[in-house]
């Protein structure tokens, strides 16, 4: 999923037909234009990608299946109108700044006297994603002189989907004649259908899905939850658990965590708060905590300065060990739960007992459609890095985590559980054996910042992954990497504790992909299995 990474696979499957037999040259191109058509179709005001497909089909139109008429029209409509200023400073600028009002009254008077109708149009798609503004999207997209009607009920869908207008969403898909044959459509119709409570239909939306393009492991891996009930699944609270925050000078943010916190269903849970070093405001709201709470469900601690999240984590960590709980997990002070977060965590460690982490997806708190973390896998090709270390120092194995879910609104293409290689921090559950065998988290990430990463990949390298639990969905206080207001020191730390990433596992980055690779294929196998013995699916038919 994901325009980016699907535009990189299909130049790899292109860059293999040189090298493959005839063929497999074939099928590697076939395969390749399909996911430039899937991308296209995620991003269909993308009028240099859509004259490149027409491009390559029309060169090569000897290997390929015809394009579908009404998507071709689409294709054709775009390359031929789509077209961008020769700079664009004071949209830039406008978006630097984060103010949203601005940016959108600019484009509200460039859609009415552009000469760049389409390319100001995927503008306003992508900022009323990231300021969850997409009821103004949709008025705008009813009200613009845009003469294919297949393109409109792409566009128009997509944005009464994340405006929650779910079965209109699903008539303006439906409205595209031959959109089955749009790949990636009928998942997304699918998971519309979800939202609306429409689940028999969902399933008969991503079975053909599956069978038309069973590449789309996310609509495979959808589908087989769906059909286990795993994306039902909450599972009883553990008996034995211990609930762990801590914090410094986030008085708000942590009452309002604490707030969602003690309202779910945590049942006999301990929580245990490390107040790091806060000032007095932090201080007195948690003195009302534990005024209000009793001494049995919360424990407030305080360090007497500011000892950085690996240090916090493991103050508490060496608590819960000395206290004998079974279960251990740590959130944010940040956070907004769903009253069953535990239960969700709790049936992702069912599912998976293996594991030696459970987390969620991580949502924006206020843009709930914006995703901020979801199943991170390691990149094969990380791409260019920076090198920090001293000249003539042998630069570390490159490393980076998937960012699909960085280039998209939630459109429910995430939602599953499987294995992954790292897990948002801000909500995840161990046994605390674990915790107590790995030796927490290393001190060379103080104050903050990969941390967890660091941690999860060594649970990887130790045979016990990490597992994504995608049917969890928490928000996420903090803005959007790209939105926050971050200083220069900070950024600077984190490439700093990027790098000390780096080099601390360069020496077995081939072992970790290697790992990740078996513990992905054999999931997806052994869920494909299951839907095919199962009579869901059925290949080829």
């Amino acid at each position: 999923m994901g325009k980016h990474h699907l535009l990189h696979t299909s130049r790899t499957l292109f860059d293999a037909t040189s090298h493959v037999p005839p063929e497999h040259a074939e099928r590697c191109a076939r395969v390749g234009l399909g996911l430039m058509l899937q991308a296209w179709v995620d991003d269909p005001l993308d009028g240099g990608l859509a004259e490149s497909i027409r491009s390559i089909h029309g060169r090569h139109a000897y290997l390929f299946d015809p394009i579908p008429p009404v998507l071709a029209e689409a294709l054709s409509t775009v390359a031929s109108t789509w077209n961008m200023p020769e700079e664009d400073l004071e949209f830039l600028a406008l978006f630097e700044q984060r103010d949203a009002e601005a940016a959108l009254s600019y484009l509200d008077k460039e859609l009415v006297s552009s000469n760049h109708l389409l390319y100001r149009l995927n503008q306003a798609r992508q900022l009323a994603g990231i300021f969850g503004r997409s009821e103004w999207l949709v008025d705008r997209i009813r009200n613009l002189p845009l003469n294919n009607g297949a393109l409109v009920s792409k566009i128009l869908g997509d944005a009464l989907f994340l405006a929650g207008e779910l079965d209109d969403a699903v008539a303006s898909y439906d409205a595209i004649e031959g959109g089955a044959e749009w790949p990636g459509l009928l998942f997304r119709r699918g998971n519309a259908l979800a939202r609306a409570g429409r689940l028999d239909d969902a399933r008969e939306s991503w079975r053909q899905s599956v069978e038309r393009s069973p590449w789309l492991i996310n609509a495979l891996l959808v589908l087989h939850d769906a059909v286990s009930r795993a994306d039902r699944s909450v599972a009883r609270v553990p008996e034995s658990c211990a609930v762990l925050l801590y914090c410094f000078d986030k008085s708000g943010e942590l009452d309002a965590t604490l707030d969602s916190l003690f309202a779910g269903e945590i049942g006999g849970s301990k929580v245990l708060v490390l107040d790091n070093g806060s000032g007095a405001e932090t201080r007195d709201m948690l003195a009302g905590w534990t005024s209000r709470i009793s001494a049995e469900r919360l424990e407030v601690m305080r360090a007497p300065i500011n000892v950085g999240a690996p240090g916090a984590r493991n103050w508490l960590i060496r608590e819960v060990v000395e206290r004998g709980y079974e279960w251990t997990a740590f959130l944010d002070d940040d956070v907004e739960l769903p009253a069953d977060w535990l239960g969700r965590l709790s049936a992702a460690a069912k599912a998976y007992p293996e594991a030696g982490v459970w987390g969620a997806k991580v949502v924006n708190a206020t843009v709930r459609e914006a995703i901020q973390g979801a199943d991170f896998t390691l990149e094969p090709d990380p791409g260019e890095q920076p090198s920090l270390g001293a000249q003539g120092e042998k630069v570390p194995s490159l490393l980076a985590l998937s960012a699909l879910h960085h280039f998209d609104p939630d459109y429910g293409q995430f939602r599953y559980m499987r294995p992954c290689a790292s897990v948002m921090g801000c909500c995840h559950l161990f046994r605390t054996s674990t915790l107590e065998k790995s030796g927490g988290f290393d001190l060379r990430f103080s104050p903050s910042q990969f941390d967890d990463v660091d941690h999860d990949l060594g649970l990887l390298a130790a045979g016990t992954a990490p597992v994504y639990q995608g049917h969890l969905a928490v928000g996420h206080r903090r803005p959007f990497p790209h939105l926050a207001n971050i200083t220069w020191e900070q950024a600077k730390a984190a490439e700093a504790n990027h790098y000390k990433l780096r080099a601390k596992h360069t020496a077995h980055m081939a072992k970790l992909l290697s790992k990740q690779e078996a513990l992905l294929l054999d999931d997806i196998n052994a869920k494909w299995r299951r839907l095919m013995d199962g009579g869901v699916i059925a290949l080829g038919r």
